[in-house]
């Protein structure tokens, strides 16, 4: 004898039809802000790492600017004697060959400095973060600062 529909709709469980729906909409939403987030990381490291790599340039260029009245006075003894003039034409020169100013948006040397045998260099440059300005506005972008220090030794 088979069972009637009323009977089987007694044994029926409670409907379920649309969780499994609301879990992956969810676990969806979670994994889409997880790649938002790395993004803006990813390229936020990205960005910091170009402006140090263009820091560290600079100042290795600025060590090239000797002192070249030191050096014919005979002042050349244990290191390379700087100049804060051709030191401060070296990074300007680097800056405009590389063209650091269009490769870097927001590009800026911020300071130049030398102790007559080392150079500092501070620049900024700003990064663009791809989805920070989706969130809330005005932090599309961040400023991102690098110093570098170079020598140049006689050898």
């Amino acid at each position: 004898m088979a069972p009637r529909q009323s009977d089987l709709k007694a044994e029926r469980q409670p409907d379920d039809a649309g969780t499994v729906l609301l879990l992956v909409i969810a676990v969806a939403a979670v994994a889409i802000g997880l790649i938002i987030a790395m993004s803006d990381v990813t390229a936020l490291y990205l960005g910091r790492r170009a402006v140090a790599a263009a820091a560290d340039a600079t100042a290795l260029a600025g060590a090239q600017g000797a002192d070249l009245a030191a050096i014919y006075a005979g002042k050349a003894t244990v290191g390379l004697p700087l100049s804060s003039i051709a030191v401060r034409q070296a990074v300007t020169d680097y800056v405009s060959t590389a063209g650091l100013a269009t490769t870097l948006r927001g590009f800026k040397v911020e300071s130049v400095s030398t102790d007559g045998h080392s150079v500092r260099v501070v620049i900024s440059a700003v990064v663009v973060l791809p989805f920070a300005g989706l969130i809330s506005t005005g932090a599309g972008s961040v400023t991102v600062r690098a110093a570098a220090r170079a020598m140049a030794p006689v050898a």
